[in-house]
């Protein structure tokens, strides 16, 4: 596994786990979340916006956790993920990762299969 893909893993191990400290390591200080929202999309900035996250999450009376099917380094610097966000009902979904000096820049989570992302022209 790559470096930039263990990244990937960390985040989503801290993410099930709702270690914020461990998100924030991982994540760069200008970070751009935009996560799946059922109702309205929502973008997160920052660490600020990584705690404001987690605190609505917390606030849900569902318990989510991320269940990952494949983790794929697509480019330098871009890690796919496919599988499944359980919140009472499996939802599949794929999100990319943007990676740079080191830490996530970018999430960005669809939900949606591969097929569809790739007639989008989102992934290869």
């Amino acid at each position: 596994m790559s470096n930039d893909a263990e990244l990937v893993v960390r985040w989503l191990d801290a993410f099930n786990r709702r270690d914020a400290e461990d998100l924030l390591e991982v994540a760069h200080p200008a970070l751009v979340l935009r996560p799946m929202r059922w109702v309205e999309r929502r973008e997160y900035r920052g660490h600020a916006g990584i705690r404001e996250w987690l605190e609505a999450i917390q606030a849900s009376p569902h318990a989510t956790t991320v269940n990952v099917d494949r983790v794929h380094a697509i480019a330098p610097g871009r890690v796919m993920v496919e599988g499944t966000i359980d919140d009472g009902h499996a939802t599949p979904f794929t999100a990319l990762y943007v990676i740079r000096d080191g830490r996530l820049a970018s999430v960005q989570a669809y939900m949606s299969d591969r097929a569809l992302l790739e007639q989008l022209g989102m992934i290869d």
